[in-house]
């Protein structure tokens, strides 16, 4: 352990000698200062977060059950997992299909909840105090409500549709089993998702206030109607708060395991096996870390690329208003 922080200490002397190779002795006297300010962060990044992820990589390519050694496999985990576990391609089919809903249907409801609690009525931050709190309530406590909420029998989901008249209970009709039921299971988890749209709908909140007033004015005096407005001012200056939630929630979407560990573990017939939930019992129910290890990875590309492709679209619908002014 020693000799790991002398070497970090010893290439970080090296590299900070390199960048100020250049600079005056006040600059680098401030850069030192600096650097040592930072320094309590770097450590703990390197323990905590850099050196278990490096570590990771070689225990992907190890079948390892934390009790005996690592026995170095090559890439046996990662042709195991892509190309012969069907439970790892079910696992990935049930994820990206939530993503592909819940994501889009995320973004326009939290969007939707932040216009309407945009406007100048009385008690209006009372409103938006009850939108957001059930984004920070713990998520076990959410899923236990929500598993009470989707249960078949006295779950208040169905009573609330038996009194509207929408289902009917009776000899040969069954209400609608949602988590129990593999068809409708995965769309339970779907609709169960627009419970946390107040962390979005706060930073919409905050993009939406801080567009001038003086766009709308200009924009009614020329005739504009409410859509017009919404299109053609809303959308384009809120649009880096829309890309910021787009990234945020692409990442949030392949994360999902609290909900499906207590709700359903994986069920039924795996219709709520989610990565995370796989990954997870790979790793501390069969102890199999070399492969969870590699799951872990595929993952991480996974998100990678589909955060890199959002990177790469921005530039064709993101508005900065620092950029236009710069090509002026």
């Amino acid at each position: 352990m020693l000799w790991a922080i002398f070497t970090l200490l010893l290439i970080g002397r090296l590299v900070f000698i390199f960048a100020t190779r250049k600079m005056t002795l006040m600059a680098r006297k401030e850069a030192a200062e600096g650097f040592l300010c930072i320094l309590p962060w770097l450590i703990g990044f390197t323990a905590f977060t850099l050196g278990p992820m490096i570590f990771s990589i070689y225990i992907s390519m190890c079948d390892w059950d934390i009790i005996n050694p690592p026995k170095y496999v090559g890439l046996a985990n990662f042709e195991q997992a892509l190309f012969h576990d069907f439970r790892f391609v079910k696992a990935l089919k049930v994820t990206v299909t939530y993503a592909a809903f819940a994501l889009p249907l995320g973004l326009m409801g939290s969007l939707l909840v932040a216009i309407l609690l945009n406007q100048n009525v009385k008690g209006m931050t009372w409103f938006r105090t009850i939108f957001y709190i059930p984004a920070i309530l713990p998520g076990v406590a959410t899923a236990m409500l929500w598993r009470w909420i989707f249960n078949p029998q006295y779950g208040i989901l169905n009573s609330f549709l038996l009194k509207l008249g929408l289902i009917s209970v009776g000899p040969g009709k069954e209400p609608p089993g949602w988590i129990a039921d593999p068809a409708l299971a995965l769309p339970s988890f779907i609709i169960m998702s627009l419970w946390g749209i107040g962390g979005g709908m706060i930073i919409y909140l905050a993009g939406l206030q801080s567009i001038p007033t003086q766009l709308y004015e200009a924009a009614e005096i020329d005739g504009a109607n409410w859509w017009q407005k919404f299109r053609k001012i809303t959308i384009p200056m809120i649009s880096p708060t829309i890309f910021f939630n787009l990234v945020m929630g692409v990442i949030g979407s392949f994360q999902v395991f609290t909900s499906s560990f207590i709700m359903t573990a994986g069920g039924p017939a795996y219709a709520t096996l989610f990565y995370l939930l796989y990954l997870y019992q790979k790793a501390f129910q069969y102890f199999q870390m070399g492969y969870a290890a590699a799951m872990a990875w595929i993952l991480f590309v996974l998100i990678l690329f589909c955060t890199l492709l959002v990177f790469k679209s921005s530039a064709r619908w993101v508005y900065y208003e620092a950029d236009v002014r710069g090509r002026r």
